[in-house]
């Protein structure tokens, strides 16, 4: 009997451990997948053959991004991810192994979406593999994330990968076969509907959240329906509120996203400084709490025409790149009431052009069927003619030739020069090769830009085929290259533009294996021809003790490491300019207003970004507001294209215009009251990014303490 017994414990042992390896078996292991986009993070594996990521094998980079074992992906807004298990298997768990580093900016995912398929013409939502509150905090950390008990059966397994930021590392997929089937019903999802599937349960997620914040509950818990969800949402503000319609004011600069959340401030009055040809800029957003459609009608009472002229914008939300956020971003010229359904909420925004000294008050009457409100504009114009001196450059690479902009170049010109860009960069297409005597495409791209104050040419000696046969630095090269010179210079006189507006760009963010090359030719240069003036984008800091002294203007990156080598390395002009992508969803203060504020702080002479009309979508580049979708393009623009002439300008690129108006500012307050002061004000504003009200405030003490000190 004790040996009976014996012998059925271990075949009970033998039963689990065949049972536990069944379930624990890894299906996807050696299988074959597809990925979009293609991992295009240079530090980590390029994954030519698809292997990687269903090897078996994990990671030992630490960090981990830095391996030929791990997979990344930079500056994209969804990654798909189709693994093929070749047959159909009952599938348990989903894991998708990752890692975070905040100080290196790496983020986990926002989500993880899986779908499953048994025949690749229907799909089932299985479920977020980050549903779990650890997808936060600062540390670096590797983590396996896992979708659990899907109990569902497939072949095809679709991962939808939503990045957080601007990286995603991947180093293993498991997916785990299960024995048993779920009891419920998943949706069926045709191919072409996953991606408007995954932008519904991105919105769920969001107002999910709202009403979390808002301590909302119901006995039932939260629905999953976003139609129900959205329901709930508007009775719980009408129990908090007790009102119809709610205006708040906000900042004009605020990253307001959907579903956003009126706080009811009762604060209508607003009180601004304008310097005469400045701009100020005010904001409000309008809250439709009511049961039924309201139309919102807006009305200025503006009586002072000859010191200040107001103009109202609607700001309506873009589907962004960044996590799929619907962001309040392009202005439309309010000319129609507005219609906003039950819970919808509105954002406006204003301008007040300074046209003479004095003080104004206007109003704006905000009214709908059932609601009226006014709101209060006072205005203090001041004056001073040094406010128009160019004491900041700006150039935003607005290449002419440029799909959005080529059939509307005059009014792309028009454009820039009134949010402040004095100068301009030829792209290598409207430059001749060097050797070349043909200069008609330069001359016609330069007849343009009259107004300007530097061109920047942009000669591109990374494409060796515009050295026209010759080989690089060799004496037949500078011999053809001083020929070309000279005839640029020639054209350019043509059309008012000296030797000392005309800027050499012969490479952009100088890679490793250039600087020797770029460093014999400025060497040459400085040494033959000292009139030539030089320029260049800096990225990183290997090239900055050799290469930015010998440059007449080094525009540098926006990053601390940078900076600092900048700023304790020998060097002439400074610039400073950034190159984030998802432009729609960056925010118009951080990254568009304050880059002025830091370059004033740090003594450079110039800002810029990368880039006034560059957006890359599979279609015509034309990025019409009516079809915009930041999903599907990486867009860098701060315009849009409407039905009529001209363009819409973005919060983002008024934002950016603002602040080459804050950095005239500080320079004549540090005129007045001594550069130590101005910097202190400066140093205030930087320290303090997340008060997205301080650049006013510090703006408007400079301009009264002006007033006074004029």
């Amino acid at each position: 009997m004790k040996e009976f017994k014996v012998i059925l414990n271990i075949l009970l042992l033998l039963y689990c451990s065949c049972r536990y390896k069944v379930e624990a078996q890894d299906i996807a292991l050696s299988k074959p997948y597809s990925v979009s986009p293609s991992p295009n993070y240079s530090l980590s594996a390029k994954d030519v053959n698809n292997t990687i990521l269903t090897d078996g094998v994990n990671s030992s980079g630490n960090p981990f991004w830095v391996s030929d074992k791990t997979v990344g992906w930079q500056n994209t807004q969804r990654i798909v991810i189709d693994i093929d298990l070749k047959q159909v298997s009952i599938i348990d768990n989903i894991a998708f192994n990752t890692a975070r580093g905040n100080n290196s900016d790496v983020h986990f995912p926002a989500h993880i979406f899986a779908f499953g398929s048994i025949n690749k013409l229907d799909y089932s939502y299985f479920g977020d593999a980050i549903s779990d509150t650890s997808n936060s905090g600062s540390n670096y950390e590797v983590k396996k994330f896992t979708l659990p008990a899907v109990k569902q059966k497939a072949q095809y397994v679709k991962l939808i990968i939503i990045p957080k930021g601007y990286y995603v590392f991947c180093d293993e997929i498991e997916i785990f076969k299960g024995s048993q089937i779920g009891k419920s019903s998943p949706d069926i999802i045709k191919p072409d509907d996953v991606n408007g599937y995954v932008n519904s349960l991105l919105s769920i997620t969001r107002y999910r959240s709202d009403l979390k914040r808002n301590n909302y509950a119901l006995n039932a818990g939260i629905s999953e329906n976003l139609k129900q969800i959205k329901a709930d949402r508007l009775h719980s503000y009408q129990e908090q509120y007790k009102k119809e319609l709610i205006v708040d004011k906000v900042s004009p600069w605020t990253n307001l996203l959907t579903p956003y959340k009126p706080i009811n401030s009762n604060d209508y009055q607003y009180r601004l400084y304008t310097p005469v040809n400045g701009t100020s800029y005010g904001a409000f957003v309008v809250t439709n709490l009511s049961n039924a459609t309201r139309t919102i009608n807006c009305v200025i009472n503006n009586t002072a025409l000859s010191v200040n002229r107001l103009q109202l914008y609607t700001v309506p939300f873009v589907m962004s790149g960044k996590e799929s956020q619907e962001v309040a971003d392009p202005l439309l010229v309010y000319n129609t009431p507005v219609v906003l359904v039950p819970g919808e909420s509105k954002m406006f925004l204003f301008t007040v052009l300074g046209k003479s000294a004095g003080k104004t008050t206007a109003t704006i009457k905000i009214s709908s069927e059932t609601f009226v409100t006014n709101l209060q504009v006072d205005n203090t114009v001041w004056s001073n003619n040094s406010l128009n001196k160019d004491s900041i450059n700006a150039v935003n690479w607005a290449y002419l030739n440029n799909p959005l902009i080529s059939d509307r170049s005059e009014e792309a010109i028009n454009d820039l020069l009134k949010h402040g860009i004095n100068t301009m960069v030829i792209p290598p297409t409207a430059l001749p090769l060097i050797g070349s005597s043909d200069f008609k495409s330069y001359e016609s791209y330069i007849s343009k830009l009259k107004s300007f104050k530097k061109l920047f040419l942009f000669v591109n000696f990374n494409n060796k085929n515009n050295f026209k046969g010759t080989s690089f630095m060799s004496a037949e090269w500078q011999g053809s290259f001083i020929k070309w010179y000279n005839g640029i210079l020639a054209s350019s006189k043509l059309y008012g533009f000296s030797q000392s507006q005309i800027y050499l760009y012969p490479y952009d963010e100088i890679g490793a294996k250039d600087v020797d090359d770029f460093y014999s030719f400025l060497a040459w240069i400085k040494s033959n021809y000292p009139a030539i003036h030089t320029f260049a984008t800096i990225d990183k800091i290997n090239s900055i003790k050799k290469i930015v002294p010998l440059l007449s203007i080094a525009q540098v990156i926006n990053s601390k490491d940078v900076i600092d080598e900048i700023n304790g390395s020998a060097h002439n002009d400074v610039w400073i300019y950034d190159t984030k992508p998802n432009a729609e969803s960056l925010s118009p203060y951080t990254y568009y207003r304050l880059i002025s504020w830091k370059a004033f702080l740090y003594n450079m002479d110039g800002v810029g970004f990368w880039n006034y009309a560059d957006i890359n979508n599979p279609s015509v580049n034309k990025l019409n507001l009516n079809s915009f979708d930041g999903v599907n393009n990486t867009n860098y623009s701060v315009i849009y294209r409407g039905s009529g002439p001209g363009f819409i300008a973005s919060r983002r690129w008024e934002a950016f215009s603002e602040g080459i108006e804050d950095f005239k500012l500080l320079k004549l307050y540090a005129e007045k009251s001594g550069i130590g002061k101005a910097k202190l004000m400066a140093e205030s504003v930087i320290n303090s990014p997340d008060d997205i009200t301080r650049a006013d405030s510090i703006r408007n003490q400079i301009l009264s303490s002006l007033s006074i000190l004029k």
